[in-house]
């Protein structure tokens, strides 16, 4: 029983760790004009991590409120579509993008310890546009 416990303890300090919101912008374009002869801003990378016990029940997850900050939310479910626009919405903002293009969002699940915990990954990816 003790080394469930720490087995279980271990596993909620790892996923306070790393249940992480981030966004990345690549940019520097140099003058290349995309499509229509809009100029690029830059692209961007928005990921959020989700972990659940037993698949169901959230236990950490990234803070959509402050991306690739040092904070996390406990037992919220933040890694959704919705929360991720949400950060390409205010990235775009601060690059003073008017809009976005090439916009996909994609998921990848993997399970920890035969399925106890569930951690679940959202990444969105767009070029902003001037």
């Amino acid at each position: 029983m003790k080394a469930v416990c720490t087995a279980l303890a271990a596993s909620a300090l790892c996923a306070a760790v790393f249940g992480c919101a981030s966004v990345k912008r690549l940019g520097d374009f140099r003058g290349v004009k995309v499509e229509g002869g809009a100029e690029p801003v830059g692209v961007v990378d928005v990921y959020n991590t989700n972990w659940f016990l037993f698949s169901v029940l959230p236990i950490v997850s990234g803070d959509t409120d402050n991306p690739g900050g040092w904070t996390t939310k406990f037992f919220r479910n933040t890694a959704t579509v919705e929360n991720q626009l949400k950060m390409l919405e205010a990235e775009a903002k601060r690059a003073g993008a008017s809009r976005a293009v090439n916009v996909a969002t994609f998921t990848t699940d993997e399970s920890v310890l035969l399925f106890l915990f569930l951690r679940e990954k959202y990444h969105t990816m767009a070029v902003l546009i001037k």
